[in-house]
């Protein structure tokens, strides 16, 4: 785990920001819960990005950013615990989720077409979190991007 301010990936960067501008996140690589439960896809990269927050701070919304083209997007996926979209980059697969659970009041929303939060609780700061991840594209009807950024036991 690092803490960083721009996750540098192989199509673009990420960064994070609030209603007070640029945030710190912390970096998880996170391929290995991935590839215990579902060891038939090839992921080039999945990271797990948790917000810096300070409890002392009223957070209007925290987001992400990038540089990324997303001007091929393939949809949307969702379940009980991830809402996230994927795009088509070249020869990749991108995706962007949010951890999201029924048992909390956290408000989910969308930023510059990235899932995001809004009106966050700071008693629900540990649950704030993304995932970001790239696989190689096979077709627009693969499921291999949802395996790659839904959220595994411990990660939530």
């Amino acid at each position: 785990m690092f803490l960083t301010n721009t996750l540098k990936l192989p199509i673009g960067n990420v960064v994070m920001f609030s209603n007070f501008g640029p945030e710190e996140f912390y970096v998880i690589e996170a391929t290995t819960p991935l590839k215990e439960y579902s060891n038939h896809i090839e992921v080039l990269w999945r990271y797990r990005l948790l917000p810096k927050l300070t409890s002392s701070k009223k957070y209007e919304f925290i987001a992400l950013d990038t540089d990324v083209d997303l001007s091929k997007y393939l949809g949307s996926m969702s379940d009980e615990f991830v809402m996230g979209d994927s795009w088509r980059v070249k020869d990749i697969e991108f995706g962007v989720s949010v951890f999201d659970s029924n048992d909390n009041d956290l408000q989910l929303s969308f930023l510059n077409g990235l899932p995001g939060y809004a009106n966050l609780i700071a008693d629900y700061f540990t649950e704030y979190q993304f995932v970001v991840a790239g696989v190689p594209f096979i077709d627009n009807d693969s499921d291999d991007m949802f395996d790659a950024i839904d959220f595994y036991l411990g990660e939530y």
